[in-house]
Order: C-alpha cells, then sequence, then structure tokens
C-alpha cells in the first residue's frame, strides 16, 4: 500500500523551479518537469529511497540560496532577479570570454528570462535599485560586477549534460 503525496502546483512555482534550473545550470530545458498531482511514494523514490546525492545537492542548493537571500536581506524572488540581470549583464562575456564587456539590459528581457509579469520585475527592480544592488540609470545593470560574481560563485553547479 502506498503513502499518496498530494502537492499543489502552480505555474508560478514551476516558473520558479525553471529559473533555477536556468540560473543554476547555465542553460533552459524542459525536461524533467511534469507535474503528477497524487503519485503514491514509492513510485517518486527510486526502489524505495531517495538518491543521497540528489538529496545533498538539493540541500547544497537552498542552503546557498538561502545564505544569499539573508546576506542580501532579500526575498527569493528578489534574490533571483539580481542573480538574473547580472546573468543577463555579463551574457556577452560568457561568449566571448574575458575581453567582454557586460551591457546593460532592461526590464522586459529580464521578466521575460524570468517568466514573471513585467509590472512585478519593474517593482522588483525598483527595491533593488533603492538597494544599490542595480543600478537603471541606463537600462539595467548591477551596480557592483566583482560583487555579484562573488554572489554568483556561492550557488553550486552542475555540468551539463552532453
Amino acid at each position: 500500500m502506498g503513502f499518496a503525496v498530494h502537492v499543489r502546483v502552480t505555474e508560478r512555482k514551476i516558473n520558479f523551479i525553471a529559473t533555477v534550473h536556468k540560473l543554476v545550470l547555465g542553460f533552459e530545458s524542459n525536461e524533467g518537469f511534469s507535474v503528477v498531482t497524487t503519485p503514491t511514494l514509492n513510485s517518486v523514490l527510486k526502489d524505495g529511497a531517495p538518491e543521497p546525492m540528489h538529496l545533498a545537492a538539493l540541500k547544497t542548493l537552498f542552503s546557498a540560496i538561502d545564505n544569499i537571500r539573508s546576506t542580501l536581506k532579500l526575498d527569493v524572488e528578489e534574490m533571483l532577479l539580481y542573480l538574473c540581470i547580472g546573468y543577463l549583464n555579463t551574457e556577452r562575456i560568457q561568449h566571448i570570454g574575458n575581453n567582454g564587456y557586460i551591457s546593460s539590459t532592461n526590464i522586459s528581457s529580464v521578466a521575460d528570462f524570468m517568466k514573471i509579469p513585467k509590472e512585478t520585475a519593474r517593482r522588483k527592480i525598483k527595491r533593488l535599485a533603492t538597494m544599490g544592488l542595480v543600478d537603471t540609470t541606463q537600462g539595467v545593470v548591477v551596480a557592483d560586477v566583482s560583487r555579484w560574481f562573488a554572489i554568483a560563485r556561492q550557488l553550486p553547479l552542475a555540468e551539463r549534460p552532453r
């Protein structure tokens, strides 16, 4: 007899998971994001037990997220927005190497990347600007790129599947 797990999953939570996946793993994938509303515990766990390496990786990820969030005094969505803005600012560096430069992004690009309403992105970016984490004078850019890289390095990264 299996134990039924009931999960209420909203589109916003799925978007949050997809955004974390994109930021941490460095690529976008829809694979692995299926929603099953009432699985039995045994059907969720492989051979009746969770794989320790996956649980340890999740624990490390959530610990890093909590550390970054509490250090910057942000909620989780604001923290992800901050990471997203830095990621979008440094995308050019990632493509052409250390000789690249950061470029500003805009509210629409951030909202599209995060899959959140534009008004929510605008409001939270305004708060990040008030806190001195981003500059919105000419587009949206992280105020201190070195600090952003130091914060981003706290996230555990996985190798991209081949």
